[in-house]
């Protein structure tokens, strides 16, 4: 056979075109110099067809493969992350980072925090409580941080904000006070309660008996040393602590004298106060200082004898109770035998103005409001009500005040 001569049969056509349109199958042009045969070559592709035609299933495999993990992939951020984590992870603007708190299934190990480091994260600090952490990393390596088999669950660090608590004669702390006929009453003897907020400063109202503090210690999980130099020193330069703790447990020493029209005391008069700072002085903390602060609390408990903790700050929720870190946290004081404490929020107005159509005093009321942690079944939730003008002295007459976040939760 020479060359051009017709080709074996059973051989295939040549797309070798750029229309696509089949052209003579011409393989052996320099066969004869070469020293090969048509006749070997013809039987070489009839072995060989086997394999060639196996490559398009191992690239189907291939593709199949590709698309299982990129599946996986998006699971593990869908069920891993919380809703605001996920929008996040879509950025793909790699200048773009972010703070996360991230739970795992075990602690940190030197071997964990050196796998985040390879895609471009930082451990910041650790949770041992909830085997947990907070990590920065950069928006577009969620995706990776979610694909690691000993991550749990990845949750936003939010900005936790304060909010007002209640007054004492509306919650019948007096009653408290006089006790039952016949018996003692109560005003939080040998009870030392952790309020985490944004500090107590020292003040008449938290002194005792021989003018001796009842404000045993301050502890700080928000800010460095230049914001403390630049606060002079001040335990709450804020005041919200400060004023959580005189409902909590003022004796009502500042407001009593000649002067004073009125004295005004804190539910528990005689328990002692531990300040554990979380919030700046714009009362504006994270979850991560948070978590620091309740983590110190679980760990001193016993030391300091913590019976009851104070929240009375929040976040949005953006995951369920059974997942997100501060409520993971309630939980495990709460089984350690500490009381917690925390407000409802103060979202509870469906519109920014009134309306005369609306319900709530013309506010609308936004249902589902209930912020974090106060949506955890494991703790004390507590709204704000107003007195009705009419009867102040009526409590069955108060309503909720509109602010109020109201359930459910």
């Amino acid at each position: 056979m020479k060359t051009g001569d017709a080709k074996p049969t059973g051989l295939p056509r040549s797309l070798d075109r750029k229309d696509g349109r089949a052209t003579e199958w011409r393989p052996w042009g320099n066969c004869e110099k070469m020293g090969l045969k048509p006749e070997t070559i013809a039987s070489t592709y009839d072995l060989l067809t086997p394999k060639r035609t196996a490559i398009p299933s191992l690239a189907a495999l291939a593709v199949f493969v590709v698309l299982s993990s990129s599946a996986q992939a998006a699971d593990s951020v869908r069920t891993k992350c919380d809703q605001f984590v996920l929008k996040r992870s879509l950025d793909q603007d790699k200048k773009a980072s972010t703070t996360v708190i991230v739970q795992m299934k075990g602690d940190m190990t030197d071997a964990r925090k050196a796998s985040i480091g390879e895609i471009g994260g930082t451990v910041v600090r650790s949770f041992d409580i909830i085997d947990g952490a907070t990590v920065t990393l950069p928006n577009h390596k969620l995706r990776q941080l979610s694909q690691f088999s000993w991550v749990k669950r990845i949750s936003t660090n939010f900005t936790v904000r304060k909010y007002d608590d209640f007054t004492t004669k509306h919650t019948f702390a007096d009653t408290q006070w006089n006790g039952a006929p016949g018996g003692a009453g109560y005003e939080g003897d040998n009870i030392n309660i952790a309020v985490v907020d944004s500090g107590i400063q020292p003040a008449f109202d938290f002194t005792g008996a021989f003018y001796s503090s009842r404000l045993l210690l301050n502890v700080n999980f928000s800010l460095g040393l230049s914001d403390l130099v630049s606060e002079l020193g001040m335990s709450d330069p804020c005041g919200h602590g400060t004023h959580v703790a005189g409902i909590a447990a003022g004796s009502g020493n500042s407001a009593s004298g000649v002067n004073a029209t009125r004295q005004y005391r804190g539910s528990a008069t005689n328990a002692n106060l531990i300040g554990v700072r979380v919030l700046d002085r714009d009362g504006t903390g994270t979850v991560d200082t948070v978590l620091a602060g309740l983590q110190w609390v679980y760990n001193n408990r016993t030391l300091w004898n913590i019976r009851i903790v104070n929240l009375s700050l929040g976040h949005p929720v953006g995951e369920s109770y059974k997942t997100d870190p501060m409520c993971v946290m309630m939980k495990q004081l709460w089984e350690s035998g500490v009381v917690v404490v925390c407000a409802a929020g103060n979202t509870g107005r469906l519109n920014e103005e009134q309306l005369a159509s609306a319900n709530n005093e013309g506010w609308g009321t936004a249902y589902g409001s209930i912020q974090v942690p106060g949506n955890s079944p494991n703790v004390i939730t507590v709204g704000a009500m107003k007195q009705m003008p009419t009867d102040k002295t009526n409590r069955v007459k108060d309503k909720v005040a509109t602010y109020s976040s109201r359930g459910p939760s």
